[in-house]
């Protein structure tokens, strides 16, 4: 391991290991501090860090979201020690635009991940879909009860209804 010291509060700071980390490294880190803070081997209570530690390792064990999440680290203020003073940690040699650092890995996405994204945006939308059917037949029940609107006049033949 390296001797860069961890940013105070970082995922690398809450796993105990440097920036500079393999995922082994990392994995280990993970492990050693699961099993000292998970409700098994606590009784069954449930410590809070272990929401931090799993936290971090579900960032720092995948390549993409580590990526994004040191570049964020990079971008972030520091502060140096003195009252009132702020040091911005970003290199010039660096790509200027931040954004562009931030997209990174949104390319190389797991099939896996995508299937299931693209699985909850139909979801999604077909469940909106289904609410504002549900939601426009229960304000038109409404208004029809309250006499705002006249209610429908049948001309004695059948009104075809469409079957999705």
């Amino acid at each position: 391991m390296s001797t860069t010291v961890p940013p105070q509060g970082s995922y690398y700071h809450v796993l105990g290991v440097t920036p500079t980390a393999s995922v082994e490294e990392i994995r280990a880190a993970y492990r050693r501090l699961a099993r000292t803070l998970h409700p098994d081997a606590r009784g069954g209570q449930v410590d809070p860090a272990m929401a931090s530690v799993n936290e971090a390792w579900r960032v720092l064990s995948d390549p993409g979201r580590r990526a994004t999440y040191d570049a964020s680290l990079r971008a972030r203020p520091v502060l140096t020690g003195e009252a009132g003073s702020i040091e911005h940690d970003v290199d010039e040699d660096e790509d200027e635009d931040a954004l562009a650092e931030l997209d990174d890995g949104w390319d190389e996405l797991d099939p896996a991940e995508a299937r299931a994204a693209r699985r909850l945006a139909v979801v999604l939308a077909v469940t909106v879909v289904v609410v504002l059917i549900l939601l426009g037949a229960l304000f038109l029940y409404a208004f029809t009860r309250s006499g705002t609107l006249p209610p429908p006049r049948h001309s004695g033949t059948p009104i075809p209804i469409l079957v999705l």
